[in-house]
């Protein structure tokens, strides 16, 4: 059985150049947010229960032409309030575990228990004119993974699926994480 993992959302904001002088163009980003692998971090550890849980890292980068990624303090509790909603989340990881014919499939969770999708804060753009200026940056997601068998057994192999959505619930395209070995 899977742990509920603590998940913390860290939005790691690299904005070069963005807000520049008037006289560089913006870039030419498409409005549907566009993602890329970028790492993987994994940091075993005893829990107090004397089991490995697996602090993994997972950064992917972002650019949006309209800028509208992230959602608001108030938006985040009232998503909160429902969590069996497709749209609580912005930020939509998947676990992957490696079987015996070496495929990747997806572990399904619980309704109750999302797994390691989640939400990140709003990522102001800069303002151009009468419109929002693109952005891009880099998101990392922590979450701890749990080697319990007998359905993640230490040795594991697994790896994510992630997509994001902006505000207008456009949904990135999916990348997939290297894949890490469960201690």
């Amino acid at each position: 059985m899977l742990t509920l993992p603590t998940l913390r959302l860290a939005a790691l904001l690299a904005f070069t150049g963005l807000g520049a002088a008037a006289c560089i163009s913006p870039p030419d980003y498409p409005d549907t947010p566009e993602i890329e692998f970028k790492s993987i971090t994994q940091q075993p550890r005893t829990n107090p229960l004397g089991g490995i849980e697996n602090n993994v890292g997972i950064t992917v980068s972002y650019r949006d032409g309209d800028g509208n990624l992230g959602m608001k303090e108030d938006e985040i509790r009232q998503a909160g309030n429902a969590p069996q909603s497709p749209n609580s989340y912005n930020y939509i990881c998947t676990l992957q575990i490696r079987d015996g014919s070496n495929t990747f499939i997806d572990y399904n969770f619980t309704p109750i228990f999302p797994g390691y999708s989640g939400q990140f804060p709003y990522l102001p753009p800069a303002e151009q004119g009468d419109r929002a200026a693109p952005i891009r940056g880099d998101l990392t997601l922590n979450v701890v993974v749990t080697a319990t068998p007998p359905v993640l057994p230490r040795g594991s192999v697994v790896r994510f699926k992630i997509k994001i959505k902006d505000r207008d619930l456009n949904e990135s395209n999916e990348v997939l994480t290297s894949p890490i070995t469960l201690q």
